[in-house]
């Protein structure tokens, strides 16, 4: 047999750190900047403000769902 002990390898958590907080920006970016979107989309296409926000608090509600179906839901 052959008796050959190894040094754990260490591995630097800021990579994985990094990764994560880029997908937490890309995330909350993208959910938390539609209200800058509210009064061109108004501008545009005239449906009113109203309208523009319940359409998006539905997509906002849509996606928090589709968020807990991820727990619901097995895989396999």
């Amino acid at each position: 047999m052959n008796d050959v002990s190894r040094e754990p390898v260490s591995i630097s958590p800021w990579p994985l750190m990094l990764i994560a907080a880029a997908i937490l920006m890309i995330t909350m970016g993208a959910r938390q900047s539609m209200g800058l979107f509210v009064s061109p989309l108004n501008t545009a296409t005239g449906l009113g403000i109203v309208a523009i926000s319940f359409v998006l608090a539905v997509g906002q509600f849509t996606w928090g769902a589709a968020a807990q179906l991820g727990r619901v839901v097995p895989c396999s």
